[in-house]
C-alpha cells in the first residue's frame, strides 16, 4: 500500500491551499492507497473521517495531528507528528513539551515522528537524544536538500526509522514523497500502526514532480536573494508577494527549500 502520512487541508490548517476534497482527489489520481491527515493542532470529527472513507473508497483516510513544540509565535520550535493519539487535549492552545507528547504517545500505544528537523534553525530544540522518536522525517516538500546530511546523521544516531511524506499544502504536491507498506490489507489505524512497527516502509518519490517543484523554488528564491541584496526584510517579502515569511527567512539563513 502506498501511503502519504503528512498532509494538510485548508479547512483546519490555515497554511494549506487545498481543501480536504481536493487533497483526497489528488491522492487517488496519483495512485495512493491511503493518506493520513495531519492538521496543525486540530482533529476532524470522526463522523467526517468515516464519511470521507466511504466517499473516496478504496482510498483509506486516517487521522493524525501535528504539534509544534514549543509553540512560540508561529513555527519557531520543532514539529512532531502523532499517530494513534486521539486525545482531545491536543487541540488546546497550550505549550506542550516534547516529554509530555512522548509520554502521551506511549500511553495511547501510538507513534511519534520528528517532522522536518533543522527547518527553522540549525539544531533540534527538543530532547530526542533522551527520548528517541519512532521515526524521523528525512524528505518532504519542507525539507531542503541542504539539511539532508544532518537529518540522516541524526536518524542514525537515534536508531529510529526514516520516513518520508509530502507535507503537501497544495494538491500538486500530494504524494511527491510517500512510502510503501509491505502489507496491502491496511484497513484500520491499528493495522497501520502494526505495519509501521513490523518493518521499515519502502521510501518512494516522484522525480519528475520533484524537478518541477525545484524549478519553482529556485525562481522564488532568486527573487528573495534579490530583495535581500536590496536591503529588504521578510516583512517586505510578505507585503509584496502575499507569501509566507518562512520562505524569506530560510534564504536569509543561507538555506534553500530545494528538495
Amino acid at each position: 500500500m502506498k501511503i502519504d502520512m503528512h498532509v494538510h487541508s485548508s479547512e483546519l490548517s490555515a497554511c494549506s491551499h487545498m481543501t480536504v476534497r481536493e487533497l483526497l482527489e489528488a491522492a487517488k489520481t496519483v495512485g495512493l492507497g491511503a493518506v493520513v491527515l495531519t492538521e496543525h493542532h486540530r482533529f476532524r470529527p470522526w463522523q467526517e473521517i468515516r464519511r470521507l472513507n466511504r466517499e473516496f473508497a478504496p482510498l483509506k483516510v486516517f487521522q493524525g495531528i501535528e504539534i509544534t513544540v514549543p509553540r512560540i509565535g508561529s513555527y519557531e520550535g520543532d514539529d512532531l507528528l502523532l499517530y494513534g493519539v486521539h486525545n482531545p487535549a491536543l487541540e488546546e492552545n497550550r505549550d506542550w513539551t516534547y516529554e509530555e507528547l512522548y509520554r502521551m504517545t506511549r500511553e495511547w500505544n501510538g507513534w511519534i515522528t520528528l517532522a522536518h528537523p533543522f527547518r527553522y534553525q540549525n539544531r533540534v530544540t527538543v530532547d530526542v537524544g533522551g527520548l528517541a522518536p519512532d521515526a524521523v522525517e528525512i524528505h518532504s516538500t519542507n525539507i531542503g536538500a541542504d539539511d539532508t546530511p544532518a537529518i540522516l546523521k541524526l536518524t542514525a544516531e537515534l536508531y529510529c526509522k526514516a520516513f518520508q511524506s509530502s507535507d503537501a499544502h497544495n494538491a500538486a504536491d500530494v504524494g511527491i514523497y510517500h512510502m510503501e507498506l509491505a502489507e496491502d490489507a491496511v484497513e484500520t489505524e491499528d493495522d497501520l500502526l502494526r505495519a509501521l512497527r513490523a518493518r521499515t516502509p519502502v521510501l518512494c518519490s516522484r522525480p519528475g514532480r520533484i524537478l518541477e517543484y525545484n524549478t519553482a523554488i529556485l525562481e522564488r528564491e532568486d527573487r528573495i536573494r534579490g530583495m535581500i541584496q536590496a536591503g529588504k526584510a521578510g516583512e517586505d517579502y510578505v507585503r509584496e508577494t502575499g507569501k509566507w515569511i518562512g520562505h524569506f527567512n530560510r534564504v536569509a539563513m543561507g538555506k534553500s527549500y530545494r528538495i
